[in-house]
């Protein structure tokens, strides 16, 4: 079995090298990088789908791929593995979102609310995406008869590889910004001051590494000993506590950043769970918890349509914050100093990512919100830069 995923994560990180080389046209400038990646991963039919849905709708597949090959072993039919993989993205997706809304933009939202259904404006958090797997696979437990256990141990390895997909999804978009640092691997983006910390790189490869130490996990306790699950928990969220210690935070309550709160929660289950199963009596460790053999059952036409139209839905999503709120809030808390023109004739202003209506001083810094209305921009509000589209992208 870990064998196989190792083999296919080995085919879809090649995959992804390739798409990131290809989305960006990164400048050596000084002791780092600039970022200049093109948002938009193709326009078929003219319709744009962007790099960072691409890493949800990259990770649902390889949730339903990695559920049909193992359905033998959880006494599952097709049309059961359709059933849970329907629930999983509807679920993940709703509470990304509702996350996102109430946790860290509701000062926008609540006086938008008709917008919050505007996925194409962006706006997604992670510790949301967490929150809704946790909610399917409890209502995936009880539907289908199968330990809660059982089901998130199975899933923790191709979970752990979608959360390191998003976090490469989340440096091409520009949405988690680090600190200022003089590094050589520093990143200049577009609108912010300094270069900084790649710090969803540091995240991505982080999330990723967890796979092999999930794997030694589930050698020793198979999936349903709830081993696998405690161990991700915990070391997702205390790794990522000490990684986002070089994060630019958007928002801060007493002195430290929003999303540290939920990673120390989460290291604390993640601990709990560990101590709680060691002293649980009624689980070997070495047996698998039994499961329910499903009878063959009838896929139907209406599985496929739904699920394919899951999948295919987070295309939609340029962004983990919504472009129109952080724009605004990036207006009235700082201006951006535009990095010295590297021989473009478009010059610092278009580097910068400021619209040919704003008005600028010759230092190339933009001076209040002057030639754009508020709350109007949106992902039409792009920028051109070396034939690329490009959109002013928020941190997260």
């Amino acid at each position: 079995m870990h064998r196989s995923f190792g083999a296919s994560l080995t085919v879809v990180m090649a995959l992804v090298s390739a798409s990131v080389a290809r989305a960006g046209d990164s400048q050596r400038l000084g002791p780092g990088f600039v970022h200049n990646f093109d948002l938009v991963m193709a326009r078929p039919f003219g319709v744009p789908t962007y790099w960072y849905g691409f890493a949800y709708t990259a990770g649902f597949a390889g949730m339903l791929a990695w559920l049909v090959w193992r359905r033998t072993s959880l006494g599952w039919t097709l049309r059961d593995v359709l059933d849970a993989v329907i629930v999983f993205c509807a679920s993940i997706l709703f509470f990304g979102r509702v996350f996102d809304i109430l946790v860290y933009e509701w000062d926008y939202y609540r006086e938008h609310l008709a917008e919050t259904l505007n996925w194409w404006r962006g706006g997604m958090a992670s510790h949301g995406l967490l929150l809704g797997a946790t909610v399917a696979a409890l209502a995936i437990s009880r539907w289908k008869g199968i330990s809660f256990l059982r089901i998130a141990d199975e899933l923790i390895l191709p979970g752990a590889l979608m959360f390191g997909l998003g976090r490469i999804g989340n440096f091409i978009e520009g949405g988690v910004i680090g600190t200022v640092t003089d590094l050589p691997w520093g990143v200049k983006f577009p609108d912010v001051d300094g270069f900084r910390h790649p710090v969803a790189l540091y995240d991505g490869a982080k999330n990723l590494m967890l796979i092999p130490l999930l794997v030694a996990v589930l050698r020793r306790h198979p999936a349903g000993s709830g081993r696998a699950l405690a161990a991700f928990v915990f070391w997702y969220a205390a790794l990522r506590f000490l990684v986002d210690q070089c994060r630019d935070y958007e928002a801060y309550v007493f002195g430290m950043g929003t999303g540290q709160y939920f990673n120390l929660l989460m290291a604390a289950i993640g601990l709990g769970l560990w101590a709680w199963l060691r002293r649980r009596p009624t689980i070997d460790a070495g047996t698998p918890t039994p499961v329910r053999r499903a009878t063959p059952g009838q896929v139907g036409l209406w599985r496929p349509v739904i699920l394919a139209a899951l999948i295919a839905y987070p295309l939609g999503i340029p962004t983990s914050w919504t472009l129109c709120n952080i724009d605004q809030k990036r207006q009235n808390t700082q201006t951006f100093r535009a990095p010295p023109a590297v021989g473009e004739a478009d010059g610092p202003a278009a580097i910068a990512g400021i619209a040919p209506n704003e008005s600028t001083g010759g230092d190339g810094v933009v001076h209040g919100a002057a030639g754009r209305q508020s709350g109007s921009f949106t992902t039409e509000a792009l920028r051109v830069k070396k034939g690329h589209v490009r959109q002013v992208v928020p941190q997260r």
